[in-house]
């Protein structure tokens, strides 16, 4: 059975479409044709030209951000390894 667009609900799959992302189009992301399974699942499919740090801080957006905004970030400098060296006795 195929669904139509009336009848998907995002917030039953592993994405649900929340903060910034509730108003995306669904072309945005399912392309035309192919299963809605089949949209991209990682933020940098999206946001690769948003991504300021180049891909050196691994693929773990969300560890960071938030689908608010982008901009919204929690960050704890006590994980990372400029701190971790700079405590080092």
């Amino acid at each position: 059975m195929k669904l139509s667009h009336e009848q998907f609900n995002h917030e039953n799959t592993d994405y649900p479409m929340r903060g910034a992302h509730a108003v995306v189009v669904c072309e945005s992301c399912h392309a035309a044709g192919k299963r809605y399974r089949d949209a991209p699942k990682e933020c940098i499919a999206c946001h690769r030209k948003e991504e300021p740090h180049e891909g050196k801080l691994g693929r773990d957006c969300g560890s960071c951000h938030d689908a608010g905004a982008w901009r919204h970030v929690k960050y704890d400098h006590d994980k990372n390894r400029v701190s971790a060296a700079r405590q080092a006795p």
